[in-house]
């Protein structure tokens, strides 16, 4: 299994560590978050700086031509329901893989309340909305 890592500041010299994200009670000074914060928010200010017209380059719009890309065309047989309220400890934001694999493990470390929205039909992410007849091979 690989091995994680954290970054940590020793002399204003970033220093890696060893790390279990799952180990419970381990505890990091608020520098070593804010320095995680602040790295971030670097890297978005790069992504958004390279591309002038930043957020508005995209669209998700799909209107005309596009509208058949907002549709969910694996259950045509849309039912609608009351919204919901609810609070829990976490919450993920798309079914796909990383939700699913995740959400076992939070279960083992005694997370009890976890809810997965996903907008379409089933769960499955990239797997669910882009599927290929034939393909032996994905990522």
């Amino acid at each position: 299994m690989a091995e994680n890592k954290q970054i940590g500041k020793s002399d204003g010299v970033a220093q890696l560590s060893s790390f279990d994200p799952l180990k419970a009670g381990q505890k990091h000074s608020q520098e070593y978050y804010d320095a995680i914060k602040n790295k971030f928010a670097e890297e978005r200010d790069l992504r958004l700086a390279y591309r002038p017209e930043g957020t508005g380059q995209f669209n998700s719009n799909f209107e005309g031509d596009l509208a058949h890309y907002g549709e969910d065309s694996y259950n045509r047989d849309v039912k609608s329901r009351e919204a919901m309220t609810d609070t829990v400890e976490v919450l993920f934001i798309g079914g796909g893989f990383s939700a699913l694999l995740t959400a076992p493990q939070l279960r083992k470390v005694g997370v009890k309340s976890i809810r997965i929205v996903e907008r379409g039909a089933d769960v499955g992410g990239t797997w669910y909305w882009n599927r290929y007849p034939g393909a032996a091979c994905d990522v």
